[in-house]
C-alpha cells in the first residue's frame, strides 16, 4: 500500500511537470513580451557589459565592433530616450544623458562637453548609441512589434551558454526601403531577461547585420545619485565647456540664377572623361545622389518617369554621384544597379571637387537651362519635390 501511494505521488509529480512543460510550450509571443515588460517594470536600473557589432549596407566584409559598459535608469516621463544613459566605451569616451543634457567625456583629453537636450544627435548619430537599445528603457517596443500586423512574431526554444532560453523572432517582411528583414531576441526562460539580439535586412541587394551580446547583467545596482556623483568627480578633474543652445544653421546651396560650375567627371561604367556642361540640353536636371542614401533611391523611379516623359522634348537627367567614386564602391555598383533601375546616364566625380557645388544633403537637385543657369533647386526628397520640379519642367519646355 505504501509503495502504491509513493507511485501515485510520483505519478502526480510527473503529471504536474508535464503540465508545466506543456504550459511553457504554449507560451505565445505576446505573453512572453508581457512577461518581459512586467519584469523590467519592477526594476529601476540595469547595468551590463556589451559586445555590439554591425556590418553596414555599404560594407562588403568589414564589421564594426563596439565593447562598452552601460548603465541605464528608467524614467517614465523622459520622452527622448526613456531614462538615464551612461556608456563607457572602449574608445576612451563616456557618454552621459541625464534627461536634461548630454555630456561627452573625453578621458584622454581630460575634457567634458555639455550639450543641450536638443542636440541629442551627438549620441544617436554615433554607432556606440546602439549599446543602449536592449529594450530595458522601452520594453513596450516588443509588444508594439507584435501588434504591427505587417510583422510575423514567432517563438521557439534555444540554448545560450547552457541556459534554456526563448528565441523570440520577428519577420518584418518586405518594406518599402528594405526586404528579407528579421530580428531574433533571446530571452531567459527563468527571469524573462533579454540576453542577445540580432537583426538583418537587405537593401537593394546588400545586407546589414547587427548583433548585441549582453554579459554581467545587474539590476538595481546603480542610482541617479551614483551617476551624478560619477559625473561630478570627473568635472572636478577635467575641463568642461558648454555647447550653447543654438538654431540649426540653414542649409544653403547654389542659388537660382547662378551658373552651374563646369566641373570634371567620368561616365559610368566606361569612365570616359566628361564635364558637367557636356549634358547641357534645352533643360538639364542634375540629381546628386549616392548608393546608400534611402531618399535618393526612393526618388529614382520618379526621375525615370520624368526622363522617359520629357526626353523627346529636350530634358536630360543625369545622376551625379560624388560619394561612391572609389574602388570598393565601384565593385558594388553593378549589384546595386541590378536592383535599382536607372534609365538616365550616371556620372562620377571626386568628392572634394564637388564641394564647389555646395551640396549640403542628398539628394540635391539642380534644374539648369541651356546656358547652364540654375532655374530651380531642391534639397532632400519628398513626393512633392518631384511634382514641383515637373511644373517648372512643363512650363519651360512648353515655351
Amino acid at each position: 500500500m505504501k509503495n502504491q501511494s509513493l507511485n501515485l505521488l510520483a505519478l502526480s509529480f510527473i503529471t504536474i511537470l508535464l503540465a508545466m512543460s506543456c504550459a511553457e510550450k504554449q507560451m505565445t509571443p505576446l505573453q512572453l513580451a508581457n512577461k518581459v515588460l512586467q519584469e523590467y517594470e519592477q526594476k529601476t536600473s540595469l547595468s551590463y557589459d556589451i559586445n555590439y557589432q554591425i556590418k553596414f549596407f555599404s560594407e562588403t566584409t568589414d564589421t564594426t565592433k563596439i565593447n562598452a559598459n552601460v548603465d541605464l535608469i528608467r524614467v517614465e516621463n523622459d520622452s527622448l530616450f526613456g531614462g538615464y544613459i551612461w556608456i563607457d566605451a572602449a574608445d576612451s569616451i563616456s557618454r552621459y544623458y541625464d534627461t536634461k543634457a548630454l555630456y561627452i567625456i573625453e578621458h584622454k583629453n581630460a575634457k567634458i562637453t555639455k550639450y543641450p537636450k536638443s542636440k541629442s544627435f551627438m549620441l544617436t548619430s554615433r554607432v556606440v548609441n546602439e549599446a543602449y537599445r536592449v529594450y530595458f528603457l522601452n520594453p513596450t517596443r516588443l509588444i508594439d512589434g507584435i501588434n504591427d500586423t505587417t510583422n510575423i512574431a514567432t517563438l521557439s526554444e534555444d540554448n545560450i551558454g547552457g541556459n534554456s532560453v526563448w528565441k523570440f523572432s520577428y519577420d518584418y517582411g518586405d518594406k518599402e526601403d528594405r526586404n528579407n528583414s528579421w530580428k531574433n531576441i533571446w530571452i531567459d526562460k527563468e527571469n524573462s531577461i533579454v540576453h542577445k539580439i540580432n537583426f538583418s535586412a537587405d537593401l537593394k541587394g546588400e545586407n546589414q547585420y547587427n548583433q548585441w551580446d549582453l554579459y554581467n547583467l545587474s539590476f538595481n545596482s546603480v542610482t541617479i545619485e551614483d551617476l551624478d556623483s560619477r559625473l561630478q568627480n570627473l568635472i572636478d578633474k577635467y575641463d568642461m565647456t558648454e555647447d550653447e543652445e543654438s538654431e540649426e544653421p540653414e542649409l544653403m546651396t547654389l542659388p537660382v540664377g547662378t551658373e552651374l560650375p563646369n566641373l570634371d567627371a567620368v561616365t559610368y561604367p566606361d569612365k570616359s572623361a566628361v564635364k558637367l556642361h557636356n549634358y547641357r540640353n534645352k533643360l538639364t536636371l542634375y540629381d546628386f545622389w549616392f548608393m546608400d542614401c534611402p531618399s535618393c533611391i526612393k526618388a529614382i523611379p520618379q526621375l525615370n518617369e520624368l526622363h522617359n516623359k520629357y526626353k523627346e522634348m529636350g530634358l536630360t537627367i543625369v545622376g551625379v554621384n560624388p560619394i561612391n567614386y572609389n574602388e570598393k564602391d565601384l565593385k558594388r555598383m553593378p549589384n546595386f544597379l541590378e536592383h535599382v533601375k536607372i534609365d538616365y546616364p550616371i556620372i562620377l566625380m571626386d568628392r572634394t571637387e564637388s564641394e564647389e557645388l555646395q551640396v549640403p544633403i542628398y539628394p540635391t537637385y539642380f534644374l539648369v537651362d541651356e546656358n547652364s543657369r540654375i532655374i530651380h533647386t531642391h534639397m532632400g526628397f519628398d513626393e512633392a519635390s518631384i511634382d514641383l520640379m515637373e511644373i517648372d519642367i512643363n512650363e519651360y519646355l512648353s515655351n
